[in-house]
């Protein structure tokens, strides 16, 4: 609690999965274990949330503490990730655009919160969603933002994925095959 950053986060979830992982915990497969603690860590932040809002306004000291406050909420955001990975990870789609879609996952996340995206390209979105709105509809305008920069990430996952991601792989698949021939 003395410092957070996300590379801290990282670094926990790393452990924590590497730990689940290694020790091959069936609990945390169970269904109705999930679905609770899923409930419980909801309701957890909601509470957290709502109770820092109310006593900033109540108390002077805590006035402005509401966005400082999220690392008090991080371990519920993580057991909500964990027990909706858990809970998907034991449903099997049968929906293409869905599975594509997971697929481009990891590079969609890793586009969503580029540096770039998030300092530079998303505040011009929202200045310009903001013209359009102004902030009598802030809920709409962070809808619309939310959903440009899935499309845009999607779209441009896709292009790594079947353009860029299939040349490397020929590449990389082509010098192996070199390599084993010589020797």
């Amino acid at each position: 609690m003395l410092y957070f950053s996300n590379f801290s986060v990282f670094v926990a979830v790393y452990f924590i999965t590497a730990y689940l992982q290694k020790f091959k915990l069936e609990k945390i497969r169970n269904l109705k274990l999930n679905l609770w603690l899923l409930i419980i860590s909801v309701i957890s932040v909601i509470i957290i949330h709502f109770t820092i809002n109310i006593l900033g306004t109540k108390i002077s000291l805590l006035k402005n503490t509401g966005l400082y406050m999220a690392h008090v909420v991080n371990i519920f955001h993580l057991i909500v990730g964990f027990t909706l990975f858990n809970i998907f990870n034991n449903v099997k789609f049968k929906n293409n655009i869905i599975n594509y879609i997971s697929s481009l996952s990891l590079l969609i996340y890793i586009i969503h919160d580029n540096i770039l995206l998030r300092n530079y390209v998303k505040p011009i979105i929202y200045e310009k969603i903001y013209y359009k709105y102004n902030h009598n509809l802030l809920a709409i305008q962070i809808i619309i933002l939310t959903i440009i920069t899935f499309v845009v990430s999607a779209i441009l996952s896709t292009l790594y994925k079947e353009i860029i991601q299939k040349m490397i792989t020929k590449k990389i698949s082509n010098k192996i095959k070199r390599e084993i021939v010589i020797e």
